[in-house]
């Protein structure tokens, strides 16, 4: 008989038996070595974490690689934990001699698994050989700056910049230089520098724009929305506890921070700002018109300098053109003697060369040059290195109502958005516009006189490239309040801004003559001293903790044809006194929570412009009010707040009737709640011709459903309609 089968299949088992009581045998050993493997582990993974940390603190990332491995330890660790517990219950279970346990079954399916497990700990262990844990940010977070696509001269200067940061020793650089010379397109330009990718560790950069009056609010607000402060309990922070939150965070970060415009010395801490040094490696950066102030706050001072010939023909010819300067044989010889009467500041060459744009007549040049050459020699240092030649701009535009409305602009603060609207309706309001016909004509050259004025370099866009407001430079408006005045020689318009106001002393002896003041922007209550000039056209009073306006002062102004009282979020009334205001043809009072109208307001027979948008309060506006204002042409209330809309101390359907009555009414902004206001509206093809904004809104479901499609259809001027 053969017995090599049966002796073969006898070993088989054989060896499969032994292995199985090989890893059953084993096991408790086996256990030991995965918790030595798995200790050894936690110890690397625990240095890997403080490396990658110590690594983010400087500004750099974690690969891709770490934080696998990173995760493949967090999920090995829990499979080991799981392991271990097990094998603990299965040790521990053993028959009465304590020789053999008590599932071997358990035990060898346990004792398979852990010499795999101890492998692959013992590979997470190793891999760390290999592992890169970091790598240098790839870009830091900048917001590229709208700027001038050439920056003639500007080169050697902005290398001088960057030779001085990228000395590790020089925490502070100060820029300074006469208005106009391009200091902040240096500083712009090298923001946006930042967006070329190269390896550097700054976490953020930060731009922010100071002007005269030093805003703490506002630098504070800016600082947090870059750094994403949340916003938990940020309004109700005093100014100290938003400096400690500020500098709580940018003390981690690697940053930089521009600030454009310091006019005078502040300290950085108060602010919560870090002192930059060579030990957190931050910067700050600034520009001044102040060598004082660089002196006192920087450790590097640069001058930026005046164009050479080369670079202000250069310049000057990019905003001229070729066409013109080629337009003639003697145009480029004359245009070079311009060049020499600009003295090479940038902001004179660029208003003036676009002011000779289209000029072909030599005739024009040398008229331009007479113009440039022709400075008081009495006048120095700002008036008569600037203010003259950014005069010969003003001086350029095509008629006298451009250059009213340009020196109108002024009025407003240092760096201000003006939202076109709001400007247009000034103007209207002043008069400027009467000549171009109705509503619709005064608007439409508005729009044109504001691109001339852009075009002129004599406006810009507002904040952050917005394309409904304009802004003015402030040397430009420095140089239009010059001009207003009678080159300084008068006192015609007083503008009074932040700090500037307590108001106590706003209308001194020299503003007793004034045509046009603006009280802007106080936080303290404010006393409007003294009653006004009988002389006074114009008075804006925007955002100041003014809350009744005092009686008695309308007798004295009834030459005023403007009042502007927006945005005093605490004016609650006003005097019956105004309707002294025989001449007012403009009065704005949005914003405000005024609670009722003077029935007074319907002698202002002259009233040409009505504004009341926004109340935050019940408003009331007496029967018959309206009705009274025969010169009235525009009309706005309007309203984002549906509880204020909901309960409205007023008739809609009752004021819309007494719209409808006024004969030279043209543009009307309003906001409708009750369908019957509505009929009212469907009812009346003279308002439906009217309305330029409409606002509907709590509407019940019973309302016409082809209301608001007949509206759409048939209002002629609707600029906005919201539902």
């Amino acid at each position: 008989m053969d017995f090599g089968p049966i002796l073969d299949l006898i070993t088989r088992l054989w060896d499969c038996s032994a292995n199985r009581i090989r890893y059953i045998r084993n096991l408790e050993n086996n256990l030991n070595s995965l918790r030595n493997a798995r200790d050894e582990l936690n110890n690397v993974y625990q240095d890997v974490k403080t490396e990658v940390e110590v690594e983010e603190a400087h500004q750099k990332k974690r690969t891709n690689e770490v934080i696998n491995w990173l995760d493949n330890v967090d999920a090995k660790e829990k499979e080991v934990g799981l392991i271990l517990d097990k094998g603990e219950q299965v040790t521990q279970s053993k028959c009465v001699w304590s020789c053999c346990p008590k599932n071997c079954w358990s035990s060898y399916k346990l004792g398979k698994v852990v010499p795999q497990m101890i492998d692959d700990v013992n590979a997470l262990t190793e891999k760390r050989r290999s592992l890169h844990v970091s790598q240098i940010m790839p870009h830091v977070r900048v917001d590229e700056l709208p700027m001038e696509t050439i920056t003639v001269g500007l080169e050697s200067s902005f290398d001088e910049v960057r030779k001085c940061f990228e000395d590790a020793s020089v925490g502070t650089i100060g820029i300074y230089g006469m208005p106009g010379v391009g200091k902040t397109t240096l500083l712009k330009k090298f923001n946006n520098d930042f967006l070329v990718p190269r390896s550097h560790e700054f976490y953020v950069v930060i731009w922010v724009v100071v002007s005269r009056e030093l805003d703490v609010l506002k630098i504070h607000q800016v600082i947090k929305n870059k750094l994403h402060i949340p916003d938990e309990d940020w309004r109700e922070r005093d100014v100290d506890e938003r400096a400690v939150a500020i500098f709580n965070v940018m003390k981690k970060k690697k940053f930089v921070l521009l600030l454009d415009d310091i006019w005078k010395r502040f300290d950085l801490l108060t602010l919560g700002i870090p002192i930059p040094d060579g030990q957190n490696g931050s910067r700050v950066i600034f520009t001044t018109r102040s060598k004082e102030v660089c002196h006192n706050m920087a450790k590097r001072i640069i001058r930026v300098e005046c164009l050479a010939k080369e670079g202000a023909f250069q310049l000057f010819e990019s905003k001229v053109g070729e066409e013109t300067l080629n337009s003639h044989p003697s145009v480029p010889d004359l245009a070079k003697e311009v060049v020499a009467e600009c003295r090479g500041l940038p902001l004179a060459l660029i208003t003036v060369g676009r002011a000779m744009a289209n000029k072909k007549d030599p005739d024009q040049w040398r008229r331009a040059i007479e113009i440039l050459k022709n400075n008081p020699s009495k006048v120095s240092g700002i008036v008569d290195e600037v203010f003259l030649l950014l005069e010969f701009s003003y001086n350029s535009l095509p008629s006298r109502t451009h250059k009213t409305c340009f020196l109108y602009c002024s009025l407003f603060p240092e760096d201000y958005s003006i939202k076109k609207d709001q400007l247009i309706e000034l103007w209207i309001g002043e008069g400027f516009l009467n000549e171009f016909g109705d509503i619709y004509g005064a608007r439409a050259e508005g729009e044109d006189i504001i691109e001339c004025l852009k075009l002129a370099c004599l406006l810009e866009e507002g904040g952050h490239g917005q394309k409904n407001s304009v802004k003015m430079h402030d040397v430009i408006r420095d140089m239009a309040l010059w001009v207003a005045c009678e080159h300084g020689s008068k006192h015609k318009f007083g503008v009074f801004d932040s700090t500037a106001l307590s108001f106590l002393n706003v209308l001194l002896p020299k503003w007793k003559e004034a045509e046009r003041l603006s009280l802007w922007r106080s936080s303290l209550p404010i006393s409007l001293g003294e009653p006004f000039s009988p002389r006074l056209l114009t008075l804006i009073v925007r955002e100041t903790r003014l809350d009744k306006f005092p009686s008695g002062y309308f007798k004295y102004g009834q030459a005023i044809k403007v009042l502007d009282l927006s945005e005093n979020y605490d004016l609650v009334e006003i005097p019956a006194e105004i309707g002294e205001l025989t001449n007012l043809e403009y009065l704005n009072l949005s914003f405000t929570r005024i609670t009722e109208l003077p029935i007074e307001l319907n002698k202002l027979k002259r009233l040409r412009v009505l504004l009341f948008n926004e109340i935050k309060s019940c408003l009331t506006i007496p029967t018959t009010l309206l009705s009274n204002l025969s010169s009235l042409q525009v009309f706005s209330n309007t309203s984002s707040s549906p509880s204020f809309l909901s309960s409205s101390c007023y008739n809609e359907s009752l004021l819309l009737q007494e719209l409808e009555m006024l004969e030279h009414l043209k543009d009307i902004s309003i906001v409708l709640v009750s369908s019957s206001s509505l009929e009212v509206l469907l009812n009346s093809t003279k308002l439906q011709k009217c309305i330029k904004r409409l606002q509907l809104c709590s509407f019940p479901p019973d309302s016409p459903r082809s209301g608001h499609e007949y509206i759409i259809c048939n209002l002629q001027i609707l600029k906005e309609l919201n539902r």
